[in-house]
Formats: structure tokens, C-alpha cells, sequence
């Protein structure tokens, strides 16, 4: 099994690939579940959504730079290298 790949089945997932904070939750592999549930889950579903909540407020304008390809790296543990964003001062 490929973590990696294994939230982008696109028979499951419309457009896996894309960063959408908009999407409808769905089950997925990367927290795990049972007894083998991710201790992160709770940081990446309650923390980061108050963090970019506040990121947005501060910065309405906020939006990413889709001139830029996402270069993803990892296996265990996979994300993007960098995200570009843009904004009007």
C-alpha cells in the first residue's frame, strides 16, 4: 500500500490533488482509525482550521498563485514543498 496514493482514487475523491478548504469532509487514510487513530487528527481538523480562519480574516485577499506547479514530496508522511499565494496590499 502507497500512502502516498492512497486518498487519491478519483473514483472517491473529485480532484484529489486539488487544495479546496471547501470540500465535504470524507473518510480517508491518513489518520488512521480504531485504536490505530492519528494522535494529529485533532491539530489538522480543529487547529489549522482556527489558523486559517484567522489567516483569511487578517488577509481577505489571500488567495493561491496557480502559476506555480505543487511539488508534493514524501511517503509516510506526504505534502506539498511549498505553496505560493498572492494578495493585494
Amino acid at each position: 500500500m502507497s500512502y502516498g496514493s492512497a486518498n487519491h482514487d478519483e473514483n472517491d475523491y473529485a480532484s484529489p490533488a486539488a487544495l479546496d478548504l471547501d470540500r465535504t469532509p470524507v473518510p480517508n487514510l491518513a489518520f488512521g482509525a480504531g485504536k490505530h487513530a492519528c494522535a494529529g487528527t485533532y491539530f489538522a481538523t480543529e487547529v489549522v482550521r482556527i489558523a486559517l480562519e484567522e489567516l483569511f480574516e487578517a488577509i481577505p485577499n489571500l488567495e493561491a498563485a496557480i502559476d506555480h506547479e505543487v511539488d508534493f514530496w514524501g511517503w509516510g508522511f506526504r505534502g506539498p514543498v511549498e505553496l505560493h499565494a498572492a494578495w493585494e496590499v
